[in-house]
């Protein structure tokens, strides 16, 4: 029985996303980003998949600065459901424009209802916000390198 209800499996923000052979792999899953000067035009991949009645369903996706709530449309997407119990991935790469440093949330919403959020940061060479960096690193930022922060770090 179809009860009509949107379930979120994942919903994440990363930098690359593969799919060898029907494996499917997403790359450094960050939650900040260090820039020397805003505004950024942040291109990253996004990740998300759902299980959702059967049906046409329109998603949205939203930068909300977390101090003063407002909002700005990142990307839109259809998704045609055939089935409740499978799963609706919706994959891509966008965009991301972040006009100042600060804390954001990333707003996943499927048929105008909030189905999700996801953390950004936006820092500098001086964070204020997030982790102080190495010196070298801020010089490289400075020099106009992004760098992100990833939410897992690999193990030897």
């Amino acid at each position: 029985m179809d009860s009509g209800k949107t379930e979120l499996v994942y919903f994440f923000l990363c930098q690359d996303y593969k799919n060898e052979g029907g494996i499917e792999t997403f790359q450094n899953q960050f939650w900040v980003c260090y820039w020397k000067q805003y505004p950024l035009p942040l291109a990253c991949y996004v990740a998300s998949a759902f299980r959702l009645s059967v049906c046409k369903h329109s998603i949205k996706i939203n930068l909300v600065d977390a101090t003063n709530q407002s909002s700005t449309q990142i990307t839109t997407a259809t998704v045609e459901s055939k089935s409740s119990c499978l799963i609706n991935p919706v994959h891509g790469k966008i965009v991301i424009q972040v006009p100042k440093h600060g804390y954001y949330f990333v707003n996943i919403y499927v048929d105008g209802v909030l189905t999700g959020t996801s953390v950004l940061i936006a820092e500098t060479d001086k964070p204020q916000f997030s982790y102080t960096l190495l010196p070298e690193m801020e010089k490289e930022i400075r020099e106009g390198q992004l760098r992100l922060m990833v939410k897992r770090s690999y193990q030897k």
